[in-house]
This record gives structure tokens, sequence and C-alpha cells, in this order.
């Protein structure tokens, strides 16, 4: 459409807006987005026009007011969907009619709108989901205890070798024993069938059997 033979401010119509509104988008002024959002709020307020109403641009930017609040209670709308598009159109037409005075002035509205910084939901994608290192499972937590007090000691065994052993605070000489085996089969040279292993063994039964 040729805007320059839009209708003058006192005889332009919403239809003449709407058409406008198409044609400052093919221009450029609007994005694809807000042009829709625009023609869908003056659609909206334009279908409780009855017969008996004006369609002029000028008198339904003058009740916008009741026209949303109309829609609302036809449609059983929320209060805030109607809010809205009463904004809109009451911004479409005032940029209109301002545009048929002065298109140097609606050129304003559209720099302002595009130097307005655009809200950008953050939407995250697989592309941007970082991944998680790959690994076995973490270890299960280990309940802490006290360790018990020991008195560690030292025994030299020559030839550079040595025993280092942890005493408790209480030692007997039936635990001597029962270690003592304990310690027997550690020899690499272990054999209970000897006389040697064998006194250690007898050893241990006669502190058990004594205890």
């Amino acid at each position: 459409m040729n805007v320059a033979t839009l209708q003058k401010h006192d005889e332009a119509t919403v239809e003449d807006a709407k058409a406008w509104v198409k044609a400052m988008g093919e221009r450029g002024k609007w994005t694809k987005g807000a042009v829709k959002a625009r023609m869908t709020a003056l659609d909206a307020l334009a279908s409780v026009l009855g017969p008996e109403n004006s369609r002029k641009a000028n008198e339904v930017l003058a009740n916008v007011d009741i026209l949303h609040r109309d829609w609302a209670r036809k449609n059983n709308a929320d209060g805030a969907t109607a809010a809205t598009y009463g904004r809109s159109v009451r911004s479409t037409l005032g940029i209109y009619l301002e545009w048929l005075e002065d298109p140097a002035k609606a050129q304003a509205h559209f720099d302002a709108a595009q130097a307005r910084p655009r809200k950008v939901k953050a939407k995250a994608t697989e592309a941007e989901t970082p991944e998680l290192p790959l690994g076995p499972p973490p270890p299960p937590a280990v309940a802490t205890t006290t360790a018990p007090k020991v008195d560690l000691r030292a025994y030299p065994l020559g030839e550079g070798r040595s025993v280092i052993f942890g005493l408790p605070e209480k030692f007997t000489t039936h635990d001597l024993a029962k270690l003592s085996c304990h310690l027997a089969t550690y020899c690499e040279d272990f054999d209970p069938t000897r006389p040697n292993e064998g006194t250690v063994m007898a050893m241990a039964r006669t502190e058990k059997s004594t205890a």
C-alpha cells in the first residue's frame, strides 16, 4: 500500500490504521513481531465496535479504555491481556495520527523503539548445556570414628629390619599369646608341625585356659 494515499487526520479510520501498520512493517519501521502484535490488538478492540460506534481512529483512541474492558467481558479474558491490548492500540493510533500530521515526528517513535535494549530470555539449548565429566560415582560417605589411643613402638630385628607396632593402654600376657600366634603366620618359614611353632600355639592355649 502506498502510504501517501492514506486519509487525513480527521477522516482516518481503524482500517486505515491497520493498512498503515502493515506498510510501516514493510518499510522496516517495526519488526514482524511488533506488526503482528499491533494488528492483533487493533482487531481485538475493533471487534467490539457496533454499528452506532464511530470507527474513526481519533475517536477509537479516545475510547480505548472502554473498548479494552468491553473486549475483556465479551471474551471472558483476563484483565492483563485486555490492558496490554489497550496500551498497544493507544500507542499505535497515537503514532499513526501523529504520522498523518508530521511523518518526521512519528519517525522519532520508531527510532526510540529501536534504541531500547530488548530483553532476551535465557533459553538453554542442547548445544549450550555443559557436559558433565564422565567417571565413577564418588565413594559413599564414611562415618568418622575416634581412633583408639595406642602407644607406637619399634622393635629392631637386626640387619636393618624392625617391627613397628602399637600397644593399647591395657595389654596382657594373654593378649601377647594371641598376638604371637597371629604374627607367626606372617613368617615366611612358618610350619605349624615344627616344634617352635607348636610351642607358640601351646603357649596361646595355656594362656587362654588360665585366663
